[in-house]
Order: C-alpha cells, then sequence, then structure tokens
C-alpha cells in the first residue's frame, strides 16, 4: 500500500535528526510532557537510544487513525523526561541539558569509537550511526 500521509501539524523534513533535537529543546523548555514526531526509523532509534540511556522516559508509536490495521505507524509520540524538584523549587528540569547535531547533510563527521572526545567532560552521551544500527557510546565500545 502507498505511504500514509502523516498527521495534520506534522511535516516530514529532510533533516529528520536536527529536526527531532530542535523539537526535543522546544518542547523541554516549554515544560510539555511529550512532542508528537512523523515516524521514520532514525526518528525511532534515536529515540530509543535516548530513552535507553535515561533522557527521555519513552516513546508510543501511533498507528493512522482510519488504517489502524496498517502496521506502519505514522507518528512517535516522544515522552520527556524532568527532574523531580529544580532549583530553588520552580519546577522539574528537564533531563537533556544541550542537545546538538556533529554530523550533517552538509558535512559529515567520520570517526572510529576510540576517537572520540568525552563529551561534556564525561557526563554526556554521543548517539552514533553504526552500521550495526544507531546506539549510544557506551553499546559501541
Amino acid at each position: 500500500p502507498p505511504p500514509m500521509p502523516p498527521p495534520a501539524g506534522l511535516k516530514r523534513h529532510f533533516d529528520i535528526c536536527s529536526d527531532l533535537f530542535a523539537r526535543l529543546r522546544n518542547a523541554q523548555l516549554a515544560k510539555k510532557p511529550t512532542v508528537p514526531y512523523p515516524f521514520s526509523n532514525l526518528a525511532l532509534n534515536v529515540t530509543r537510544a535516548l530513552t535507553s540511556e535515561g533522557y527521555l522516559s519513552g516513546y508510543t508509536l501511533h498507528p493512522h487513525p482510519s488504517h489502524p490495521h496498517i502496521l506502519d505507524p505514522t507518528h512517535i509520540t516522544v515522552h520527556l523526561k524532568y527532574n523531580a524538584e529544580g532549583p530553588g523549587g520552580t519546577g522539574g528540569v528537564g533531563a537533556i541539558r544541550a542537545i546538538r547535531r556533529v554530523s550533517k547533510p552538509a558535512r559529515r563527521v567520520y570517526m572510529g569509537v576510540r576517537e572520540l572526545p568525552p563529551s561534556y567532560g564525561g557526563l554526556g552521551r554521543w548517539v552514533l550511526s553504526t552500521p550495526k544500527g544507531v546506539m549510544c557510546c557506551s553499546e559501541a565500545t
């Protein structure tokens, strides 16, 4: 069957990672509990990696409302993770402090896992695209 169009308001973008990172960053700044995102295998794998490292609470795959029998989901709902208490009792602070893309479509970066410098002094994590799939640096070593 032909691919289903994304739900209204969920446009597909060519740079999936940068768009996903921008949506996560903006939703977290706005204290949103969830972020809807158009389904793609790359977005799903990056979301899985961030969830396994504890930066997200989880995710939900949603089939198309008018075709629930089709197994291909149309979008992902990403559940953001917040700490219970923020500084000065102002509310939760997002688990993601900073997120950015290093290898971009216009400038590809290729490195071995042993060549990666410590991210944020060893406190951050690298999400890598490898021949065995998308994974965090700890899984790749």
